[in-house]
């Protein structure tokens, strides 16, 4: 059997102030190319499907028009929710939409949903199990005490009844570990340390195939046949440096699980540019003469000037457009204002002059030279806050 593993679409996510859902419609269209041409049988989506309980009407119909355009070759989609999902919100319909092949696991109810499909070699069980929280479990599990994620994994499992004979496939949405080795994480997800949050692979030695949702960065989680998707767009600049992929799994008559990798290719990637500002406004001069598309790139600009320089952000948006974070990366800038205050005292004997020469020492570590001494002067003196002798 045929698969293909899809994870943390997020739609309708906001990065930085900037709506990706143009991004997002261009990369889920290059998927449903990448889904032809591949020819699976089923398509999991495993968990934040939107990045929002309460999603906008915009990426509801972007949502739409992907399980529409999955639905017309007759293949099937299981789909879970995730912690950035409502349950009850997503799997509305899902009763209906079975009867197209679009399965839509809700909330959890005291057992995993099983989706059971066929190939010419037997049958394959899909289990589809929601993102869970201890306290989502506990009203289910009288008998046993549910502390951690963990438990509340391990009890979803226990209600199901394996046949040796079958293949299992997993859908989840948690954060998985591999002993005490943690998963690679990213700032556009919850970031945890472990614990009472974390679930060990131990738990899915039954399953032929794991598909993970929850973590951004593809990966395999101590085997080939346990991985995250990750997501199909970057929504951190520390995802910047990793490629994103579409996963095609090739599930055997025996149950093993071959994996191959199909890259994405973002209508604006997003990355970290470093320099100092007449030289990047020089290369974006040049690029934008090159009709150099990248420019368009979702950016965070490192300056490393050591001079103060005057409204940095929109000179560069003239070359740069979807700059996201401007940092300045040289210390001065990051001194605070005044590392020793003044005292009363102080502020008497102290002209506006002298306390602007001893902040503008805090903040650039350099003293003002004469021709900036004079126009300080002038300043002053035009404001009226100085008096000629």
């Amino acid at each position: 059997m045929r698969i293909v593993h899809l994870a943390d679409l997020h739609i309708g996510i906001r990065m930085y102030g900037f709506s990706l859902l143009e991004d997002q419609a261009f990369i889920l269209e290059q998927i449903l190319e990448k889904i032809e041409q591949i020819q699976p049988e089923v398509v999991l989506i495993a968990g934040d499907v939107y990045d929002k309980a309460q999603p906008s009407s915009s990426a509801v119909t972007l949502l739409d028009n992907f399980f529409n355009n999955l639905l017309q070759s007759g293949r099937n989609v299981l789909v879970i929710p995730g912690n950035h999902d409502s349950p009850e919100r997503l799997s509305f319909g899902s009763s209906i939409f079975k009867k197209q092949g679009l399965h839509i696991a809700g909330p959890f109810a005291g057992s995993p949903e099983v989706v059971t499909l066929n190939d010419s070699h037997g049958e394959v069980d899909f289990v589809l199990l929601p993102f869970l929280r201890p306290a989502t479990v506990r009203p289910y599990a009288t008998d046993s005490p549910i502390d951690t994620a963990a438990d509340a994994v391990q009890f979803a499992l226990r209600q199901l009844r394996y046949k040796p004979e079958k293949r299992y496939v997993l859908l989840s949405h948690q954060f998985v570990v591999v002993g005490g080795q943690l998963p690679l994480q990213s700032e556009s997800e919850t970031v945890y340390a472990g614990g009472i949050e974390s679930v060990d692979i131990s738990l899915f030695d039954k399953f032929s195939y794991v598909a993970l949702g929850h973590l951004h960065k593809p990966q395999a989680m101590g085997s080939q046949h346990i991985r995250y998707a990750g997501s199909p767009l970057k929504y951190s600049f520390t995802e910047s440096k990793p490629d994103k992929y579409l996963l095609q799994i090739d599930l055997s008559a025996e149950g093993e699980a071959v994996t191959t990798e199909h890259p994405l290719r973002p209508l604006h990637d997003v990355r970290e540019i470093k320099g100092k500002f007449h030289d990047l406004m020089a290369a974006g001069a040049k690029m934008a003469r090159d009709k150099d598309s990248s420019t368009r790139d979702y950016l965070k600009i490192v300056l490393t000037d050591e001079d103060i320089i005057a409204d940095p952000l929109p000179n560069l948006r003239q070359y740069f457009p979807n700059i996201m974070q401007l940092k300045l990366e040289n210390i001065s800038y990051r001194t605070p204002i005044m590392e020793q205050e003044l005292d009363r005292e102080d502020l008497k004997s102290t002209t506006p002059e002298e306390m602007f020469a001893r902040f503008y020492y805090q903040r650039t570590n350099k003293e003002l030279n004469a021709h900036e001494k004079d126009i300080l002067h002038q300043v002053a003196k035009n404001a009226g806050k100085i008096k000629e002798s």
